[in-house]
């Protein structure tokens, strides 16, 4: 064989393009798994820290105050409570429309309550049923029905002039104890 036959020279130019295509393939899929493995590590760093928000099944028990997080409620539920973003809804409301018979919870006693994200849907869903109109006291039901976003009540008066004179009471009864209270030193 010759140094300088044109076939070993072709075949030996072949081989190291075949190398260098196989190098860059290389290189190209030793990224791609490098920037898949750095994806994973920070993805589960945050998973770890307890940052990503929390999955569960429907009936899931969750306290209140978890359940005051849920994203129905516009909140963020996450591993960690301290990620928690408490949504429209408090704890003391989910409480309260348990007190009242509204909401269904899971558990016996007063203190550990808990709810599921079902129970809240079908509470949700039993509050969207009921429209809330006020009725007139002084007439019947099928006369004077006026819709809940109305300003105005029965009588006509602006429910912001009913707080101000709410308001001005409360002033006079605080002004009369403060008064009463300074006479008896």
């Amino acid at each position: 064989m010759n140094e300088d036959d044109p076939s070993l020279l072709d075949d030996t130019r072949k081989l190291m393009a075949d190398m260098d295509e196989a190098y860059v393939e290389f290189v190209v899929a030793t990224d791609q798994i490098s920037n898949s493995l750095r994806d994973a590590v920070v993805c589960l760093t945050r998973e770890t820290s307890g940052a990503e928000p929390r999955d569960f099944l429907p009936n899931t028990p969750l306290s209140l105050e978890d359940a005051a997080c849920l994203p129905i409620f516009g909140g963020r539920l996450c591993g960690d409570p301290t990620f928690n973003r408490q949504g429209n809804v408090s704890a003391k409301v989910l409480r309260d429309a348990i007190n009242d018979g509204h909401l269904g919870h899971v558990g016996l006693n007063r203190k550990n309550r808990k709810v599921t994200l079902e129970l809240i849907e079908q509470w949700i869903a039993s509050c969207q049923e009921q429209p809330n109109l006020r009725i007139s006291s002084g007439s019947s039901q099928n006369t004077t029905r006026l819709q809940a976003s109305s300003s105005r009540t029965a009588t006509g008066q602006s429910s912001t002039s009913r707080s101000s004179r709410a308001l001005d009471a409360a002033l006079s009864i605080v002004t009369k104890l403060r008064k009463s209270g300074s006479n008896t030193k």
